[in-house]
């Protein structure tokens, strides 16, 4: 009877080994890695949308940033929830890893956001000038025409064409020489004409400066903003979550086959002590 009261009293222990390596089977939150894995989908969707409104503002056919900003702030949103989510990690090592991360994906979309202003401002004051020049050029060459100027006049349909091309999107950068060429020979005739025709020139000049300057930077800008990456580092974040929770999954299966192994001992110990 003792003998079956320590078989007992075993085979109790090993069922609760059991019991214990199964509810410890479901310690790993599936549910909330599933919600960081949406989390970082969603994050990637919108950078993309993000990128598409800059192409779309660039060309005219978006008319102000506001899906931009919205869409910047709700990535700032996903990050704090990343963050909350990074403290669940009972792991000192995952939660620094995750951490650098988070950190590294915010730096990102800070400079992209600090980006995306600069190319706002500037491409204001292009598209500024781009609408503006055109139009002022033409009025004063039906002017020119009137009052007989053909050189003056030549020189400005010349320039305004040039002018047209270069404000298109696209590298027009080789007409950029022709332009400073036009513009030279513009401040050279605008020297025998009527004052009031020499201000309407030299304030044509000035927007042609600007459009000049600015055309390269705002694309380049474009470029960087949309080619920032964002991308990438959320990729690397959700390696880095991927990793831990594929860690964890490796220690509990470790864990419950070495108790499966104890239970299959102590099953046996058992059978030994009943007979």
């Amino acid at each position: 009877m003792k003998l079956n009261h320590i078989g007992s009293v075993v085979f109790g222990v090993g069922l609760a080994a059991l019991i214990t390596i199964l509810i410890f089977r479901h310690h790993i939150d599936y549910e909330k890695h599933k919600k960081v894995e949406n989390n970082l989908h969603h994050f990637s969707s919108l950078n993309a949308v993000i990128n598409q409104d800059l192409v779309l503002v660039f060309h005219g056919l978006l008319e102000n940033y506001d899906s931009i900003w919205k869409n910047i702030n709700t990535l700032q949103e996903i990050l704090t929830n990343l963050r909350d989510e990074e403290k669940a990690y009972r792991d000192k090592h995952a939660q620094n890893d995750i951490k650098q991360a988070i950190e590294t994906l915010n730096t990102t979309l800070a400079s992209k956001e600090a980006t995306i202003e600069l190319f706002k401002a500037n491409n204001a004051i292009l598209k500024n000038s781009v609408t503006y020049c055109p139009s002022a050029m033409m009025q004063l060459n039906k002017i020119l025409e009137k009052e007989q100027f053909p050189l003056l006049l030549k020189t400005m349909q010349q320039l305004l064409q040039n002018i047209l091309i270069f404000s298109r999107p696209g590298q027009h950068y080789f007409i950029a020489s022709e332009i400073n060429i036009l513009t030279k020979r513009l401040q050279q005739l605008n020297r025998d004409i009527p004052k009031s025709h020499q201000n309407q020139i030299t304030n044509i000049l000035q927007h042609i400066r600007v459009i000049v300057e600015h055309k390269k930077e705002v694309e380049q800008l474009l470029i960087t903003a949309v080619d920032s990456p964002i991308e990438h580092n959320t990729r690397e974040l959700s390696s880095t979550f991927n990793t831990y929770i594929e860690q964890q999954i490796y220690q509990i299966e470790k864990l419950r086959l070495f108790l499966y192994f104890c239970i299959m001992g102590l099953i046996s110990l058992y059978n030994c002590y009943s007979y």
